[in-house]
């Protein structure tokens, strides 16, 4: 991240925090993925809230995409 690099990856990053420290590192992720092509994993919906784009995949392949609920912020 300190990099800067255009890419980030994060898989998991947040699943074992209590929900308000899950809100303060997801203010600053927000801020740290701004032009960034960013690939979360999550299991946590409420991770995947702000993301542009949701895969789910299912044995190796994709069985769903789309946007998240906007009524997850």
């Amino acid at each position: 991240m300190l990099l800067k690099a255009p890419v980030l990856i994060l898989d998991e990053a947040i699943s074992a925090l209590d929900s308000v420290t899950e809100k303060y590192i997801q203010d600053s992720l927000e801020k740290i993925m701004i032009r960034r092509t960013t690939v979360v994993i999550a299991h946590r919906l409420s991770t995947l809230a702000k993301m542009d784009r949701i895969l789910v995949f299912e044995g190796g392949k994709v069985v769903e995409e789309g946007l998240p609920p906007r009524s997850f912020k």
